[in-house]
């Protein structure tokens, strides 16, 4: 059984060369922070960690301007957003910005579960697992 593309999965040639440019600057940005921790380089590190979820972002926007499936859409760049944010509060000294941290990589992986699965479980169980899960996670770190 061999893989045709559908509509979905192709891309135009000025979408894909883009997205090509902000992977090589993603892998760039990557790159410089590995380097800036591995030398201890906190100024660095505080620049490119950032600027690489920054440029996942605008990677990940681009791929929604052509054919793509909304419903991922919709949750994977509100994802990178809450990613982002985690990496930046974990940046930061403090129990508070690690607290805020954990809260935003938890919004994150609940936006990328739910991405990737387009049918939900039912509300109830949502309303009954996320303040249980809140409240367990407020007493372990509070």
């Amino acid at each position: 059984m061999s893989w045709t593309p559908t509509p979905a999965t192709r891309s135009s040639g000025r979408c894909s060369v883009a997205v090509h440019v902000v992977l090589v600057v993603v892998l760039v940005f990557a790159a410089a922070d590995w380097l800036a921790v591995a030398r201890d380089q906190r100024r660095l590190e505080f620049a490119c960690k950032p600027a690489t979820l920054i440029a996942l972002v605008i990677g990940a926007w681009w791929l929604t301007r052509g054919p793509h499936d909304p419903w991922q859409a919709r949750f994977f760049l509100p994802a990178l957003g809450f990613s982002l944010a985690g990496d930046i509060f974990l940046m930061l000294r403090g129990k508070r910005f690690f607290l805020a941290g954990l809260v935003a990589f938890l919004l994150a992986h609940v936006c990328y579960a739910v991405g990737f699965n387009p049918t939900l479980p039912p509300w109830p169980s949502l309303l009954i697992l996320v303040p249980a899960f809140t409240v367990i996670g407020a007493q372990a770190y509070g």
